[in-house]
Protein backbone atom coordinates (compact mmCIF):
# COMPACT_ATOMS: atom_id res chain seq x y z
CA UNK A 1 0.00 0.00 0.00
CA UNK A 2 2.90 2.63 0.93
CA UNK A 3 4.48 1.64 -2.64
CA UNK A 4 1.34 2.09 -4.50
CA UNK A 5 0.34 5.62 -2.50
CA UNK A 6 4.21 6.04 -2.72
CA UNK A 7 3.85 5.70 -6.65
CA UNK A 8 0.42 7.28 -7.32
CA UNK A 9 1.28 10.62 -5.49
CA UNK A 10 4.31 10.55 -7.73
CA UNK A 11 2.24 10.57 -10.70
CA UNK A 12 -0.02 12.99 -9.37
CA UNK A 13 2.78 15.76 -9.15
CA UNK A 14 3.84 14.84 -12.33
CA UNK A 15 0.34 15.54 -14.06
CA UNK A 16 0.10 19.00 -12.08
CA UNK A 17 3.46 20.14 -13.25
CA UNK A 18 2.39 18.53 -16.75
CA UNK A 19 -1.03 20.55 -16.74
CA UNK A 20 1.01 23.60 -15.43
CA UNK A 21 3.63 23.45 -18.69
CA UNK A 22 0.76 22.75 -20.93
CA UNK A 23 -1.03 26.34 -19.32
CA UNK A 24 1.98 28.25 -19.94
CA UNK A 25 1.94 27.15 -23.57
CA UNK A 26 -1.16 28.73 -24.04
CA UNK A 27 -1.97 29.49 -28.06
CA UNK A 28 -2.25 33.39 -28.62
CA UNK A 29 -5.77 34.57 -28.46
CA UNK A 30 -5.07 37.01 -31.73
CA UNK A 31 -7.00 34.89 -33.93
CA UNK A 32 -5.25 36.73 -37.12
CA UNK A 33 -1.46 35.46 -35.69
CA UNK A 34 -3.69 31.79 -35.43
CA UNK A 35 -4.74 31.88 -38.70
CA UNK A 36 -2.12 32.77 -40.27
CA UNK A 37 0.57 30.49 -38.30
CA UNK A 38 -2.18 27.92 -39.68
CA UNK A 39 -1.70 29.07 -43.10
CA UNK A 40 2.21 29.34 -42.88
CA UNK A 41 2.91 25.19 -41.32
CA UNK A 42 0.01 24.26 -44.43
CA UNK A 43 2.17 25.84 -46.95
CA UNK A 44 5.75 24.79 -45.63
CA UNK A 45 4.15 21.36 -46.39
CA UNK A 46 3.94 21.59 -50.03
CA UNK A 47 8.19 21.92 -50.33
CA UNK A 48 7.98 23.88 -53.49
CA UNK A 49 9.60 27.31 -53.63
CA UNK A 50 6.52 29.21 -54.48
CA UNK A 51 4.93 28.09 -51.45
CA UNK A 52 7.75 28.14 -48.98
CA UNK A 53 8.14 32.00 -49.89
CA UNK A 54 4.65 32.06 -49.02
CA UNK A 55 4.85 30.30 -46.01
CA UNK A 56 7.82 32.41 -44.58
CA UNK A 57 5.37 35.25 -45.37
CA UNK A 58 2.22 34.04 -43.54
CA UNK A 59 4.83 33.38 -40.68
CA UNK A 60 5.78 37.00 -40.48
CA UNK A 61 2.54 38.55 -40.90
CA UNK A 62 1.29 36.27 -37.78
CA UNK A 63 4.44 37.37 -36.01
CA UNK A 64 3.73 40.73 -36.53
CA UNK A 65 -0.22 40.29 -35.28
CA UNK A 66 1.07 39.17 -32.10
CA UNK A 67 4.68 39.17 -31.39
CA UNK A 68 4.49 37.20 -28.03
CA UNK A 69 3.23 34.29 -29.95
CA UNK A 70 5.95 31.54 -30.21
CA UNK A 71 4.61 29.22 -32.80
CA UNK A 72 5.24 31.31 -36.24
CA UNK A 73 8.60 31.72 -35.23
CA UNK A 74 9.30 28.14 -35.26
CA UNK A 75 7.37 27.72 -38.12
CA UNK A 76 9.51 30.30 -40.19
CA UNK A 77 12.43 29.19 -38.49
CA UNK A 78 11.60 25.46 -40.16
CA UNK A 79 10.40 27.30 -43.45
CA UNK A 80 13.62 28.81 -43.87
CA UNK A 81 15.92 25.71 -43.19
CA UNK A 82 13.49 23.82 -45.45
CA UNK A 83 14.38 27.21 -48.12
CA UNK A 84 17.90 26.40 -47.14
CA UNK A 85 17.61 22.51 -47.65
CA UNK A 86 16.27 22.88 -51.24
CA UNK A 87 17.83 24.93 -52.30
CA UNK A 88 15.64 27.69 -52.86
CA UNK A 89 17.32 29.76 -50.57
CA UNK A 90 21.54 30.45 -50.84
CA UNK A 91 23.53 30.17 -47.10
CA UNK A 92 24.54 33.58 -46.36
CA UNK A 93 25.70 34.97 -43.06
CA UNK A 94 22.78 37.16 -42.78
CA UNK A 95 20.20 34.25 -43.64
CA UNK A 96 21.66 32.34 -41.72
CA UNK A 97 21.34 34.79 -38.93
CA UNK A 98 18.14 35.56 -38.98
CA UNK A 99 17.02 32.21 -38.92
CA UNK A 100 18.74 31.47 -35.46
CA UNK A 101 17.42 34.65 -33.89
CA UNK A 102 14.26 33.42 -35.37
CA UNK A 103 14.75 30.20 -33.58
CA UNK A 104 16.17 31.84 -30.07
CA UNK A 105 13.05 33.70 -29.88
CA UNK A 106 10.67 30.90 -30.89
CA UNK A 107 12.69 28.89 -27.75
CA UNK A 108 12.73 32.20 -25.09
CA UNK A 109 8.94 32.67 -25.59
CA UNK A 110 8.42 28.53 -25.03
CA UNK A 111 11.43 26.48 -24.09
CA UNK A 112 9.23 23.50 -24.79
CA UNK A 113 8.53 23.75 -28.31
CA UNK A 114 9.14 20.74 -30.12
CA UNK A 115 9.47 21.70 -33.44
CA UNK A 116 11.90 24.78 -32.25
CA UNK A 117 13.31 22.25 -29.90
CA UNK A 118 13.67 19.58 -32.54
CA UNK A 119 15.16 22.80 -35.52
CA UNK A 120 17.93 23.53 -32.76
CA UNK A 121 19.20 20.25 -32.44
CA UNK A 122 19.00 20.04 -36.37
CA UNK A 123 21.78 23.41 -36.17
CA UNK A 124 23.98 22.26 -33.25
CA UNK A 125 24.28 18.91 -35.52
CA UNK A 126 25.23 21.03 -38.50
CA UNK A 127 27.75 22.82 -36.39
CA UNK A 128 28.82 18.94 -34.88
CA UNK A 129 28.17 19.96 -31.26
CA UNK A 130 26.73 16.41 -31.23
CA UNK A 131 25.89 17.06 -26.97
CA UNK A 132 23.95 20.20 -27.89
CA UNK A 133 21.99 18.58 -30.65
CA UNK A 134 21.29 15.32 -27.88
CA UNK A 135 20.17 18.20 -25.61
CA UNK A 136 17.47 20.21 -28.18
CA UNK A 137 16.35 16.53 -29.58
CA UNK A 138 15.45 15.06 -26.28
CA UNK A 139 13.48 17.91 -25.60
CA UNK A 140 11.57 17.71 -29.07
CA UNK A 141 11.36 14.39 -28.04
CA UNK A 142 9.65 14.30 -24.71
CA UNK A 143 7.03 17.00 -25.85
CA UNK A 144 6.26 15.41 -29.42
CA UNK A 145 7.31 11.79 -29.08
CA UNK A 146 5.46 10.68 -32.07
CA UNK A 147 6.96 12.97 -34.54
CA UNK A 148 9.22 11.16 -37.30
CA UNK A 149 10.97 14.47 -37.75
CA UNK A 150 12.14 14.73 -34.26
CA UNK A 151 12.14 11.21 -33.91
CA UNK A 152 14.82 11.05 -36.52
CA UNK A 153 17.07 14.14 -35.25
CA UNK A 154 16.52 12.04 -31.87
CA UNK A 155 17.99 9.09 -33.09
CA UNK A 156 20.65 11.04 -35.01
CA UNK A 157 21.67 12.58 -31.60
CA UNK A 158 21.63 9.25 -29.41
CA UNK A 159 23.77 7.45 -32.32
CA UNK A 160 26.53 10.41 -32.34
CA UNK A 161 26.63 10.24 -28.79
CA UNK A 162 27.04 6.39 -28.65
CA UNK A 163 23.95 5.20 -27.22
CA UNK A 164 23.49 3.30 -30.12
CA UNK A 165 20.78 0.72 -29.16
CA UNK A 166 18.40 3.53 -27.67
CA UNK A 167 19.04 4.78 -31.20
CA UNK A 168 18.25 1.86 -32.90
CA UNK A 169 14.90 1.33 -30.99
CA UNK A 170 14.19 5.14 -31.97
CA UNK A 171 14.71 4.50 -35.60
CA UNK A 172 12.57 1.31 -35.64
CA UNK A 173 9.95 3.55 -33.76
CA UNK A 174 10.29 6.12 -36.42
CA UNK A 175 9.39 3.62 -39.29
CA UNK A 176 6.78 1.89 -37.54
CA UNK A 177 5.34 5.49 -37.65
CA UNK A 178 6.25 6.62 -40.82
CA UNK A 179 7.78 3.99 -43.60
Amino acid sequence: DEIVTKIINSMIGEIELSSLHRANRKPTENMTSYELTLKGRALNQKFNKEANAESIKALEAAIEADNTNPMPYSWKACSMGQALALGFQERTDEFMGELLETLNKGIELNNNDWNANRLMGEVHLTLHDFDQTKTFATKAFNANPNNSAVLSIYADALMRTKEIDKSIEIIEKALRLDP
